[in-house]
């Protein structure tokens, strides 16, 4: 038996924007594994024509079948079909789906022998994207904006967080800061993002109601004991507003990232660094890109490699077939 997969790319036409609900009509056998960019379902070759009946491999469908299938899934988990390469989400969300999905017991034999095929095919699959992570994917740096912010703030002794501005690039960076700072305590937010108008910022920024607290520019909070405070500064202000703000707020920042795009004529570091060694660390807009820039020259040669290996650990894969085109489920 040889599994086969249906991969469909999210790219919001009709034709490709996930599995369609045809799915629920499918009775055979199948894993089924959604990201925010693909859905991708797998089943056993046996049960082909049961899944073209349901409809569910429309135009965007890319159908694919024992080696082929392996190779495309290990890329995927590799995070090497990824905005951010060598992403490790993805990765790790393969790793928890399979394993709730392999969890759930069964008398069936078609679901036994899926099982069982799927459990093969997930260990490898596990093994090879740990090996080539190990070789071509670590210490990739920062390639967006939100993963150079992690890297600026992980460090951290107890960060907490503090937005100016609430536009675009705060909702791209937030999901990046929440996945790190932590609140101290039941009552408090790790993020606060101050804003000209705090409750149209809180409604764009909704699904984070919970992990935010949200403040006008004029508010004066109360400036919590905590281990070290960030300001990430993402909206168009002056540098001499900027540094007005930061005086007034009564806060001591240990870092601020200035992500202006003013910033490049209109510099920070005149109004708020000193030659006081406990003055905040200063991160420009230009050093962000060039860290970036870099980092992405860099992603783009080690996906190469990466994908040379992918190469590599499907034919050594096929190659411990026994009495099978590609049998994994009899290793």
């Amino acid at each position: 038996m040889n599994l086969k997969l249906i991969h469909i790319a999210k790219t919001g036409t009709p034709s490709a924007t996930g599995l369609v609900p045809a799915m629920s009509d499918l009775r055979a056998p199948h894993f089924r594994w959604e990201t925010c960019l693909r859905s991708l379902c797998l089943y056993l070759e046996t049960h082909d024509s049961d899944v073209w009946a349901t409809g569910l491999i429309n135009q965007g469908a890319e159908v694919l079948e024992g080696e082929g299938a392996y190779a495309r899934l290990l890329e995927i988990i590799c995070g090497l079909h990824s905005p951010l390469v060598g992403e490790t989400e993805v990765f790790g969300q393969f790793k928890e789906t399979v394993q709730r999905f392999l969890a759930q017991k069964s008398e069936n034999p078609a679901e036994l022998a899926f099982a069982t095929t799927l459990r093969t095919w997930s260990n490898a699959l596990i093994e090879d994207a740990k090996l080539i992570r190990k070789r071509h994917l670590q210490d990739l740096g920062s390639q967006s904006y939100g993963s150079l912010v992690r890297r600026e703030i992980r460090e951290l002794q107890n960060p907490h967080v503090d937005f100016l501005g609430g536009g675009v690039l705060v909702a791209d960076i937030l999901p990046w800061v929440l996945k790190i700072a932590q609140p101290m305590s039941d009552r408090s937010a790790p993020v606060t993002v101050h804003s000209r108008d705090s409750q149209r910022t809180s409604k764009r920024l909704a699904g984070h109601a919970s992990q935010v607290r949200f403040a006008n520019l004029t508010d004066r909070l109360k400036a919590d004991a905590i281990g070290s405070r960030v300001l990430i500064v993402a909206a168009p202000m002056r540098a001499e507003e900027v540094a007005k703000w930061m005086k007034s707020s009564g806060f001591t920042f240990h870092l601020v990232l200035d992500l202006r795009g003013e910033s490049r004529g209109d510099s920070l570091a005149p109004w708020i660094l000193t030659d006081d060694i406990t003055g905040p660390r200063l991160r420009s807009l230009d050093e962000a890109f060039s860290s970036i820039a870099a980092a992405k020259g860099l992603a783009v040669s080690r996906r190469e490699f990466a994908m040379q290996e992918v190469e590599v650990r499907r034919l050594e894969r096929g190659s411990t077939a026994t009495h099978r085109p590609f049998g994994w489920d009899d290793v």
